[in-house]
Order: structure tokens, then C-alpha cells, then sequence
């Protein structure tokens, strides 16, 4: 599969969760110009957020949608948005260390060990704790 040189993430997640992941990377990520995000609300149709997402997609970068759950309408708007294009992924169950590492990383390898590299580094920053 292709490798583009420059990469976006796009960030769909239901409402208040997008916002506050982004005001959250900024206090680790100095530039966040490659990081948009849209948020489903009430007051929005699906199809609107599906179009605003579509009208950045460009084939010039490799896309990373990230989407809060893997089945629900967030999903379901990336599957649409990245059905038939190869310059665009979709990750699920985003959590702040998907998107740390997403941001933070050059694509230096083939783009399924760059996605496996990306997922285990998510995982592992999900652990249990038990301090009593």
C-alpha cells in the first residue's frame, strides 16, 4: 500500500469528547495543524459531520481516522468517509495515547507496522493499578 509523505489525523467522537482530547494534546504537542476533530452532536445529521469530514480529505496526505467507539455512529461515519480510498485509515476506541503517539511519530516504516506500532502503544498504556 502507498505511503504518503505528510499525515492528518481526524478525530470523530461524539460531543465534548473531541474538544477535550484536543485542548488536552496541547499541552503535549507543540503543533497540532495535522490534528482536526469533529464532534457528533443533537443538533447535527450525520451525514452533515460525514460531509464536513470529506471535504478535508485530499489524496496529497495518509489520513488517520480515529473514532471514540468501534460500533457507533462516529464509526460508522469513518467507515463511509475512508470506504474506497487508501490514503485513509480508521482506528477505534481512541484514547489520549493513540493520538499522542499518531501525532508524535514520522511514518518511517510500511503503513501496517506504522498502525500495528500505533495500537500496541495505546494498549499498553491502558493498565490496572491497585495501590491500597
Amino acid at each position: 500500500m502507498k505511503q504518503l509523505d505528510e499525515k492528518q489525523v481526524v478525530l470523530i467522537t461524539h460531543k465534548g469528547v473531541g474538544k477535550g482530547l484536543y485542548e488536552t494534546l496541547g499541552y503535549f504537542v507543540a503543533d497540532l495543524s495535522s490534528f482536526h476533530y469533529f464532534e457528533i452532536s443533537e443538533n447535527e445529521t450525520l451525514d452533515h459531520v460525514e460531509a464536513q469530514i470529506n471535504a478535508i480529505i485530499d489524496q496529497k496526505h495518509t489520513y488517520f481516522l480515529a473514532t471514540d467507539f468501534g460500533l457507533s455512529s462516529s464509526t460508522q461515519i469513518a467507515v463511509h468517509v475512508s470506504k474506497g480510498k487508501e490514503n485513509v485509515h480508521l482506528l477505534t476506541g481512541v484514547n489520549l495515547m493513540m493520538l499522542f503517539t499518531l501525532l508524535s511519530t514520522k511514518m518511517d516504516t510500511d503503513i501496517e507496522s506504522y498502525i500495528e506500532y500505533v495500537l500496541t502503544t495505546a494498549k499498553q498504556d491502558i493498565r490496572y493499578w491497585n495501590v491500597s
